[in-house]
This record gives C-alpha cells, sequence and structure tokens, in this order.
C-alpha cells in the first residue's frame, strides 16, 4: 500500500490532466489540464509583456525629453533630464527587462512541468503575484512626498502615426501566437507524450500477474491473476476485516489471532503439510460434528468454526454450509482446507477413496491418517475390486497435476501417454500395476504403488498384492500386509 498509493494518484493525475479514461491511452482533443496550462501561460506572458511594454513605453519617454545640466519639474512636467539621471534610469530598464526576462523563461518553464491542475493554479496565482512586487515596494516603503509628487506628475505626450501602429500590432499578434506555439511544442507536447508513456508503463500491456525471485533455485516464478474483479464480490480477506472491525464482542468470524508476534509470522508462513501435522485429531468426527467427544468445545470451536467459514468461501459456498453440503468439492485440487476440516466427507477416512490429495500436504490430517491406517489394520491384504473409485481416479488425474505444476499438463507432448496408462488402469484395475509399464505415473517419474506426499497417497492402499505388498512389504505398503509378513 505504500508503494501503490502515490502509483495510484499518479494515475489519476495524468487520467485528469489529460482527459483520459481509465482504459485509455490516446488523449483526445480536449485536455484540459493541456489547455489550463495554456492560459496560465498565456496570461504570465502577458503578465511579463505589460512589463516589458511599460519599460520600452518609459525609454521612449526618457530619450524624448530634453537633456540638460540640471532635471528640472516646471508644473508637475518633467522639462528636462540630466546625464547622470538618465543613466540611472537607463540602468534600471536594463535591469527590470532582465529580471522579466528570467521570469518569462522560469515562469513559463515551472508552468508546462506542472502535473496537476490543482498545483498549476496555484502556480499561476503565485506567479501574477510575484509581479506586483514592485508596487507592493512603491506604496509600502517610498516617502508619502515622492508618490504624490509622481502621481501629479503630466503623462509625456508621444506621437503615435498609422503605420507604426499598423506595425506594433502585427509584432503583437505574432508575437501572441509564439506565446501560445512555443511553450507548448517546447513542453507541453513532450510533457503529454510523457504522461502516456508513464500510464503506458504502469497500466498498459498485460497487467494480469505477478512475479517474484526464488534466490534458492533462481529462477523467476510468476502468477497469473484474475484480468478484472467485480467490486461488488469482495475477496476472502476483504470480508474477514469488515467483518472483524465494527465487531464488538464475540469471537472473530474468520480471522484466526495468534497468540504472539512469532507465532504470527509462523502462522503467515506455514505450508498445509505443516498445519496438518499439527492437528492430532480428525476433525470432522471428534470436534465438528454433533455428538463428537469435543463437539462444542469453548476454545476450539469458535477457532475451527472461523476456518470453516473460510473454507467455504474461499470455495464460493454460502458461511453456513455442512460438510455434507460440500462433499462434491472435495477433489478440487485447492481445496485444502476443506479437507483439513471435512477429513471423513472428503475420504481421508477411508483408505479405498481416490488417493488424489489424501496426504497431509492436501489437507488430510495426521489425526485422519491414523484412523485411515486403523481401518487399514483390519482389513486382509488383498486389492480391492475394480470400481467407481478408479474412474474417480482417473477423472482427477489432469486438474491434480495441473495444479501442482501450475500448467496445463493436458497441453504437454506426453500426455496422451500419461492419461493412456490411467485408462488402462481404469480398465484393469489392481491387475494393471503389475504391468511393467503400468506402473510409473509418467509426469511426476512416480511410481503408483509408492504414491507422491504432495500429489495423491499409495496406490499400494488399493492393490497390496499387486504393488508386492503381501511378499515383499516396503514402507509404503499398508499395515496390515506388514503384519502379515511378520507373522
Amino acid at each position: 500500500l505504500i508503494l501503490s498509493t502515490p502509483q495510484a494518484e499518479l494515475i489519476d493525475q495524468i487520467n485528469s490532466f489529460l482527459g483520459l479514461g481509465p482504459t485509455d491511452f490516446e488523449p483526445g482533443f480536449l485536455q484540459p489540464g493541456i489547455l489550463f496550462c495554456s492560459l496560465c501561460i498565456l496570461h504570465w506572458s502577458l503578465c511579463v509583456y505589460k512589463e516589458f511594454r511599460s519599460v520600452w513605453l518609459a525609454l521612449e519617454a526618457v530619450i524624448m525629453t530634453p537633456r540638460a545640466s540640471r532635471s528640472t519639474i516646471i508644473e508637475n512636467r518633467l522639462s528636462s533630464l540630466s546625464t547622470p539621471r538618465l543613466v540611472i534610469v537607463l540602468m534600471s530598464f536594463v535591469l527590470r527587462i532582465a529580471i522579466a526576462s528570467i521570469m518569462l523563461v522560469a515562469g513559463v518553464n515551472w508552468l508546462g512541468r506542472t502535473t496537476s491542475i490543482t498545483e498549476l493554479m496555484l502556480n499561476a496565482v503565485a506567479l501574477n503575484g510575484i509581479m506586483d512586487v514592485d508596487e507592493l515596494l512603491f506604496a509600502g516603503f517610498i516617502p508619502v512626498s515622492v508618490r504624490q509628487s509622481v502621481r501629479r506628475l503630466e503623462p509625456i505626450k508621444m506621437k503615435y502615426s498609422r503605420s507604426r501602429s499598423q506595425c506594433e500590432s502585427f509584432g503583437l499578434c505574432l508575437l501572441l501566437g509564439a506565446t501560445i506555439l512555443v511553450p507548448y511544442l517546447l513542453y507541453l507536447e513532450p510533457l503529454t507524450a510523457g504522461m502516456v508513456s508513464i500510464k503506458w508503463e504502469m497500466c498498459g500491456g498485460n497487467q494480469t500477474f505477478v512475479v517474484a525471485n526464488n534466490p534458492e533455485s533462481q529462477q523467476i516464478v510468476g502468477y497469473r491473476t484474475q484480468e478484472a474483479r467485480n467490486d461488488q464480490e469482495p475477496t476472502l480477506i476483504e470480508i474477514a476485516v469488515d467483518r472483524h472491525k465494527f465487531q464488538e464482542d464475540g469471537p472473530p468470524e474468520y480471522i484466526f489471532f495468534s497468540a504472539s508476534r512469532t507465532l504470527f509470522s509462523a502462522d503467515i508462513d506455514e505450508d498445509m503439510g505443516g498445519a496438518s501435522a499439527r492437528v492430532p485429531s480428525c476433525i470432522e468426527t471428534e470436534m465438528l460434528s454433533p455428538g463428537a467427544p469435543g463437539y462444542g468445545d469453548p476454545i476450539f470451536s469458535p477457532i475451527l468454526h472461523a476456518r470453516m467459514r473460510s473454507a467455504l468461501v474461499s470455495l464460493g459456498q454460502p458461511p453456513g454450509t455442512s460438510c455434507e453440503g460440500v462433499a462434491h468439492l472435495c477433489s478440487r485440487p485447492d481445496a485444502r482446507l476443506l479437507r483439513l476440516l471435512c477429513g471423513d466427507t472428503c475420504g481421508c477416512t477411508d483408505p479405498f477413496s481416490s488417493p488424489w490429495h489424501k496426504v497431509p500436504s492436501q489437507g488430510c490430517s495426521n489425526g485422519c491418517n491414523i484412523r485411515t491406517e486403523n481401518i487399514l489394520a483390519t482389513q486382509p491384504c488383498e486389492d480391492q475390486p475394480r470400481g467407481d473409485v478408479w474412474k474417480e481416479f482417473r477423472d482427477g488425474y489432469a486438474a491434480a497435476l495441473s495444479e501442482f505444476y501450475g500448467t496445463n499438463v493436458s497441453e504437454v507432448v506426453i500426455w496422451p501417454m500419461a492419461s493412456d496408462i490411467l485408462r488402462q488402469l481404469e480398465v484393469t484395475g489392481c491387475s494393471g500395476l503389475g504391468v511393467p509399464e503400468l506402473q510409473v505415473e509418467m509426469i511426476s517419474q512416480t511410481p503408483w504403488c509408492q504414491g507422491h506426499d504432495r500429489l495423491f497417497r499409495p496406490l499400494a492402499w488399493l492393490c497390496p498384492r499387486s504393488c508386492g505388498c503381501a511378499e515383499n512389504p516396503s514402507s509404503h505398503c499398508p499395515v496390515n500386509c506388514k503384519a502379515n509378513a511378520s507373522g
């Protein structure tokens, strides 16, 4: 937020200055900021030109005044001007011209580089006040007698011919055109191009991704985000914050508060495997189901219900839905928290359910896995008959691996061969695992019987005899086969 707020304010300034919409990158004919900036530059230039013209007319009047050894004023009229005074007057004219020229260039440069309409108004007013400094000095620091003498002086009459008037009008028209055109070409047009370039760099092109650098693997990692989000559909964290910030009493509806700053950092970085390992029980059967030993526990129930609401909302379900009501979502790769809370409904306690995601890193807690192993211990070390579990296992293949690798695996070259292995296993059942060509998952190069600790539990739980567990039980074999082998 610290970095994004100034960037958002900058984009808002550019849009309002150039009259652009949120998705526009080509300024139209009417650009409010450019038009107003041109008017401010014109106004400032006219103020300086007024000073130039005042100096020029005064110079003409001084030149027309007769020279004498002594300056004289007769009947409120300047009759003669001495040489020393003439030099002083001419030096003041040169100083006024120099100051006015510097102010003209600096003021136009300042206004031409202002990117905010509000600041443009303030800068224009400030510049206009600078031109009044000499009059303020005259009114505040010149003695009253001198000011009255100056006011009583009669204007010096000058001759204006028709040709001079026409030439002067033509020159002033050219000067007016140059005052508008030159600042636009030197300042405003590059300013417009620069603003459009900045907006394009910040808002143009492909914006639907975030990237980070992994120094350990020396890899640039990216994630594709949503192109747009409906403001009427807040995210889970927005819902959690909105519900809690005005909550006066009762446990938080969505937020789990850590006990210390150290635990807060640890909870942020904890993965699902760590969360599953910290759960010694199967939450649904031992705490969430009515009649369970820990049902209604004053300490754990509020925490578990808050996590249940988070799991449901993240999957697009209403907060009050039960585990049975979302059983159809258990096979989704992103339903890790749901599997952690609803382990029984999601098949974590069923050793013969589809193996996808039935591992701690995908949400099946250690407590549920222990219950599953206890169930297996009562079963014979025999293959399960072919049933719907193989179809479910095949149907979840592409989604599970696509989520794991972050890409659509159905588009890789070896996908036809990889999917054909599962197709044959769906037809043959456990007996297919005895065929060498069908024993390994081709994309992850993981033997089906051994399982993958981040994808699926061992198929040896379904097919212990076809996986060789009856004769030579390994670590991935179910406990019932190990017990039979040791006996």
